[in-house]
């Protein structure tokens, strides 16, 4: 009787055991997935974020301006924009603005930066530009 007493603790000691490995083994895969999951928000917070924005001046001399703006903690480097040839923007390429050609040199966090696009009278393309959608990809180093 005392050997049946026995054999079953051994067995419950060896089940507890492995139930014991496989919750370990589970919190190990949890923990390594929160692991990933901090150094991806690390990365997303810690990244430059830059918008770009169509103003349009009222007065009497309307202009249109371009403004580009860094939102992240961490500086954007050799900023390019590229206009789609479809889109009315892409006749900017041709006055040479440093943000289509060589890329803007650096835009740090919380700067912000405008670019005289020109005067918006009637017959212009920026005149159009009023209600024609901005397609432009922003490209930049981090």
């Amino acid at each position: 009787m005392f050997q049946d007493f026995v054999d079953i603790a051994t067995i419950f000691s060896a089940g507890a055991t492995f139930l014991t490995s496989i919750v370990a083994t589970i919190a190990l895969f949890g923990a390594r997935k929160q692991l990933i999951q901090l150094d991806r928000n690390k990365d997303a917070e810690l990244r430059p974020y830059v918008s770009v924005r169509y103003l349009l001046e009222k007065g009497q001399a309307p202009s249109a301006r371009l403004q580009l703006h860094n939102a992240g903690r961490t500086s954007a480097r050799n900023i390019v924009l590229e206009f789609p040839s479809e889109a009315a923007w892409h006749h900017i390429k041709a006055p040479a603005f440093s943000f289509v050609n060589q890329g803007l040199s650096v835009l740090n966090p919380g700067e912000t930066v405008e670019f005289f696009m020109g005067p918006v009278v009637p017959g212009s393309s920026f005149a159009k530009l009023k209600t024609d959608p901005i397609r432009v990809t922003v490209s930049y180093e981090d």
